[in-house]
């Protein structure tokens, strides 16, 4: 049975709450970073509004998910074995006979249901997201509007094959 076990819940609850915590903090440092730098752009577009922002973020999200589970269950992990260690509680729980492999059986299921989290968000929401944000790009954001009429219009006029130039010649 998985968490049947009063000792493992606690490990899983203590794991999950510092996962999360630097879960929002990683990326609001990241939302705030980016926000920083495309403010002025979402500024000039008066018809942005709040509730749009907080959804194209939203959607963000799912494009950096890959990026922030991994480093916030590594460190979440991390604190959580120091913590235990630190205590003295690591070393009371394998001297009452428990191996070292069923101690870290809540990181183990705790590290399947993000990698199980990061293929269903690649699977799905991460096409609809990219979708979305591209779209709510060239909408809203001036620069983006100009960076696809650039990509539209040819910047030179195509090479000739080489041997119509050699013929030239």
């Amino acid at each position: 049975m998985i968490l049947s076990k009063i000792w493992e819940r606690y490990l899983f609850k203590e794991t999950l709450k510092v996962f999360f915590l630097f879960l929002g903090v990683f990326y609001f440092l990241y939302a705030a970073i980016h926000h920083s730098t495309h403010m002025q752009e979402f500024l000039r577009s008066a018809h942005v509004s709040m509730l749009d922002i907080g959804i194209y973020y939203a959607f963000h999200f799912c494009k950096v998910a890959h990026l922030l589970l991994p480093l916030a269950l590594l460190i979440g992990t991390i604190k959580v074995l120091t913590t235990l260690n630190a205590n003295r509680e690591l070393v009371a729980l394998q001297a009452c006979g428990m191996k070292l492999r069923s101690l870290l059986r809540p990181f183990f299921l705790l590290a399947f249901l993000c990698t199980a989290l990061s293929l269903l968000n690649f699977e799905w929401l991460t096409p609809r997201a990219a979708a979305y944000i591209r779209d709510f790009r060239v909408a809203h954001l001036k620069s983006e509007r100009r960076k696809k009429n650039d990509r539209c219009r040819p910047s030179a006029p195509p090479e000739r094959p080489l041997e119509a130039r050699l013929s030239d010649l």
